[in-house]
């Protein structure tokens, strides 16, 4: 996954679906781990307390029974993540100028993932 700032509109890009979608599901997994309270302020109590005892609850517009399953939908839908700007996944090419520039190799036919960020 990689952050691309260009002529005022950000985008995330990423190899395909997959990768976006752990990527998305890594992020949140750091801020459940490393900064908790924040995580808490953002999925709220009520959702930790009831997954804590293997109830269900909905953070969104699907109910899950543990964190672990909360994560897991990130996989399925990571433009909810990365496009903040529309929720859209577009799909995109990158030239061999700005591959050289991500350090990877050059496929003109390989469609990539691209979520417009602002």
């Amino acid at each position: 996954v990689y952050y691309l700032d260009a002529s005022r509109e950000s985008y995330v890009i990423a190899y395909d679906a997959e990768a976006a979608g752990e990527e998305a599901r890594d992020y949140w997994r750091s801020m459940a781990e490393n900064d908790p309270k924040e995580f808490a302020c953002i999925v709220g109590e009520e959702a930790l307390i009831a997954w804590g005892l293997g109830q269900s609850h909905a953070v969104g517009s699907t109910s899950v029974s543990s964190l672990e399953e909360w994560l897991d939908l990130w996989k399925d839908t990571p433009e909810e993540h990365f496009a903040s700007y529309d929720s859209e996944a577009r799909t995109a090419t990158i030239n061999e100028a700005l591959a050289d520039e991500l350090g990877v190799d050059h496929d003109p036919a390989h469609v990539w993932q691209a979520y417009r960020a602002n």
